[in-house]
């Protein structure tokens, strides 16, 4: 499975970085390949937009001053919106060196899934970009397209729906190795073409792929440690599936 993301950033050191950061944590932590769009100016991402000929995004990572007004402006504000009004369905992350979320109007603050600030430690940039793929891959699984037709596969929503597309039930026990302290179950699928998917149980925003069962509890296990940040955050900040990720590690793992 892959993922396709637009990246907006009018610094090209930056914008490349970023690029690529993308990908290889696609690659190394959720074993997918993360597609990039990337752009300097609104214009040409709105544009890119507006082409029909073209297929939709999984996720925008849009900073907020952009080349095209005295810094600091927010003129990636324009384009947020923009693209909520092409893509409404489609999460949007903001990142910015100039403004803080608390530097936003209520009205400005609901255009974004995520929001964060950039200059942050090599840690803290790796969790936020790992949290941006999760979004984008969350966004694919929901709204999944033939190449064709577009025509969309619902997600599972129930236990039948999830048994008919190939699903079995595996309970996670607790263990010294894992780390949990509470038992979870998870959905499990395996094929020989896409390898193996997880999602646990009641909580679609916890998902993992890997060549086999082995490796994606490898993955799944990496994401429950890289979303601990959501402990500090506030419930308006997070999106209804995030605050269901949030309740279940807080539920199954000791944290200090």
């Amino acid at each position: 499975m892959s993922v396709s993301i637009m990246v907006l950033e009018d610094n090209a050191s930056i914008r490349e970085g970023y690029s690529n950061i993308l990908r290889n944590t696609g690659k190394k932590t959720f074993h997918t390949e993360v597609l990039i769009e990337a752009f300097a100016t609104p214009d040409d991402a709105i544009r890119r937009l507006m082409d029909p000929a073209k297929q939709s995004f999984d996720l925008f990572l849009t900073d907020i001053d952009l080349i095209g007004s005295p810094k600091p402006n927010k003129a990636g504000l324009d384009f947020a919106k923009c693209a909520k009004e092409l893509q409404p369905d489609v999460p949007i992350v903001g990142c910015s060196g100039y403004f803080g979320d608390t530097d936003l109007r209520e009205d400005e603050k609901k255009l974004f899934d995520q929001w964060w600030p950039k200059g942050s430690n090599i840690a803290k940039t790796a969790e936020m970009f790992g949290k941006v793929v999760a979004l984008a891959l969350q966004h694919k699984k929901d709204h999944i397209a033939t190449d064709q037709n577009k025509a969309e596969i619902e997600t599972p929503v129930t236990d039948e729906d999830f048994e008919g597309n190939g699903y079995r039930m595996e309970t996670i026990l607790p263990s010294e190795n894992n780390g949990y302290k509470k038992p979870f179950t998870l959905w499990v699928r395996e094929t020989s073409q896409e390898g193996c998917e997880l999602e646990v149980v009641g909580c679609s925003a916890l998902m993992a792929w890997g060549d086999d069962l082995n490796q994606a509890r490898e993955v799944l296990d990496e994401l429950i440690e890289g979303y601990k940040s959501l402990l500090d955050a506030s419930d308006d900040s997070l999106s209804p599936s995030m605050l269901k990720a949030r309740d279940f590690i807080k539920k199954v793992k000791e944290w200090p």
